[in-house]
């Protein structure tokens, strides 16, 4: 009896190898990034939970009136205009800076907002937020984002919180 023994095919191969490399390395890419994103992301929320949000050091109270004519909106807020473009009868200025805390993959910033009354240049209001840029996988796409907006329990409306309707 004549039995032939065939040889079994145990391994990818070459041409295996060849496709399925990329595949992995492109897996393994996107892991990292979706790590690093979610690393950065909890960054970015303890940042905003130790000092991000609105500190008030005086509250203006005004009238209807008042509240009209700098601009009031049905939501409660007062749009100040930024030191740059206030005009000389405007009463109030604010001054925006941002900082970029890292730069790299993601950019992390800070960014602070101030409001001051102009006749004597008191800050009335600050607020403090983090956000977080990028980190994503190259689609193509635009990039994601996360920050102190994103968390629902820190307020950043400093203009809402410093100037109030008298009555309210």
């Amino acid at each position: 009896m004549n039995i032939k023994l065939r040889k079994q095919y145990t391994g990818l191969g070459l041409i295996g190898w060849v496709v399925a490399t990329p595949v992995v390395l492109v897996v393994f890419a996107f892991l990292f990034c979706e790590a690093n994103k979610a690393y950065w992301d909890h960054k970015v929320k303890e940042m905003c939970e130790e000092d991000g949000g609105v500190t008030v050091f005086e509250k203006v109270k005004l009238t209807e009136e008042e509240f009209k004519k700098l601009g009031g909106n049905k939501y409660g807020q007062i749009s100040v205009p930024s030191v740059r473009l206030s005009k000389n009868d405007d009463p109030y200025y604010s001054k925006h800076l941002t900082i970029q805390v890292r730069k790299g993959f993601p950019n992390i910033f800070k960014y602070e907002s101030r409001i001051f009354r102009k006749s004597n240049n008191k800050l009335l209001g600050l607020m403090i937020s983090y956000g977080r840029g990028g980190g994503d996988f190259p689609t193509g796409f635009h990039p994601s984002h996360f920050g102190c907006a994103d968390l629902k329990t820190i307020r950043l409306d400093v203009e809402k919180q410093v100037f109030v309707i008298k009555g309210e």
